[in-house]
Order: C-alpha cells, then sequence, then structure tokens
C-alpha cells in the first residue's frame, strides 16, 4: 500500500539497524479534518542520510503494511508504516491540543484491494466500514479496516465481498476507551475488473 505523508517531527527513535520519526499533522477531510500522529520507520539502506531534527517538517514517501503482534498472550495488528524517503520542507503548523502540528499536511493511502466481508452500514451513521485484503509481492494478504462515509458509503455499501475496488484513504487511529486501532478513512473510490491484485502493498 503505497502512501506519502507530510507532517511535523515531534519525536525520533534510532537504533543501530532503524530509525523512526514520529510525525504530527493535520489533514482536510472535507469535514472537521483529521489530526493524526504517525510513526514511520526507516530500516536498510533506506535511512536517512541526512540529520534530521525534532521541529523540521519532512514529506516522506512510505508504505503500509498490516503488522501482527502477540500482547499478553492474545494476538493484536495495527497498520505499521515503513518509510521509504524523506525530505525536508517548510510548513506551517498549529497547536492541536498538546500537540504541535503541520497545517494542511498530507496523509494519503492509495491501494488496490478485495472486500473480505460484505460491507457493514451503521445505520445509526451515514457510515460503512468494510474489511479490505491487500497482496503484496509474496501474495501475502495484509488487512486494513476502511470507513466511508456519506455518498462514498452508499457506494461502498453496494459492493459485495470479494468485490475489488481502488482506495484513496486518510490514515488514522481512533481511541475506544483503552482501547486504540487503526482506521483507512476513504476519500476516493473505484471499481476495477476481476483481475489478481496489484501489488499495493510493497
Amino acid at each position: 500500500m503505497q502512501g506519502r505523508l507530510t507532517g511535523q517531527i515531534i519525536g525520533i527513535n534510532s537504533d543501530d539497524t532503524s530509525v523512526t520519526l514520529h510525525l504530527a499533522g493535520h489533514t482536510d477531510n472535507g469535514q472537521r479534518g483529521v489530526t493524526w500522529i504517525h510513526a514511520v520507520k526507516f530500516t536498510g539502506s533506506r535511512r536517512p542520510s541526512m540529520a534530521l531534527q525534532v521541529g523540521q517538517q519532512v514529506e516522506v514517501e512510505c508504505m503500509a503494511i498490516h503488522h501482527v503482534f502477540t500482547v499478553r498472550g492474545q494476538q493484536a495488528s495495527r497498520v505499521e508504516v515503513l518509510g521509504k524517503s524523506v525530505r525536508v520542507i517548510r510548513g506551517q503548523t498549529e497547536q492541536r491540543g498538546q500537540v504541535l502540528c503541520l497545517k494542511n499536511a498530507v496523509n494519503q493511502f492509495t491501494f488496490s484491494g478485495h472486500l473480505v466481508d460484505a460491507p457493514v452500514i451503521k445505520t445509526t451513521h451515514p457510515v460503512t466500514e468494510a474489511r479490505v485484503g491487500v497482496r503484496d509481492r509474496t501474495q501475502h494478504v495484509h488487512y486494513f479496516k476502511c470507513e466511508a462515509w456519506r455518498e462514498l458509503g452508499a457506494r461502498l455499501g453496494q459492493t459485495r465481498r470479494g468485490g475489488e475496488l481502488i482506495f484513496t484513504c486518510i490514515l488514522r487511529r481512533d481511541k475506544a476507551g483503552e482501547r486504540a486501532f487503526d482506521v483507512m478513512e476513504v476519500q476516493a473510490l473505484q471499481s476495477v475488473q476481476p483481475q489478481p491484485l496489484a501489488n499495493a502493498a510493497d
């Protein structure tokens, strides 16, 4: 799943094998906007060659994968963002709660995926939820929770299980009590003809 983020660096972690940038931004979604913080991990030859600092704004080319792990003996998962390249940019910042974010930040992921289950249409809100599978080059399937509102939700709700679509999404992280989960908020949808899944997660 290919993506691009622009954000304010609010933290940097590094070791002998990797560098992780913690980015914060506020992205327009046509409504109130989405405020987000994402960790982007660079490994191997993709580690940034330049010296980066907290407080800089950067643009990152990246990809998203479905990462499964174990917590207290139970299986859990989240979306992990892997960096491919990074460059320093200049942008306006704004305070959102306790976090200084990049204003009008880019947060966009595009992928071709099939619906694992039939979409769920929420009757209390004009939103449709779907679980989407995306194959990588090794044919491993990555699973993402997608959420579409209003007209896009109606279109997604008409798609049957197994249907393949091209999604353009904003990655956000929601909380429900102590539980946190990643959601792909759909910004655009396009139907495709039945064919082998594109290598969208590599």
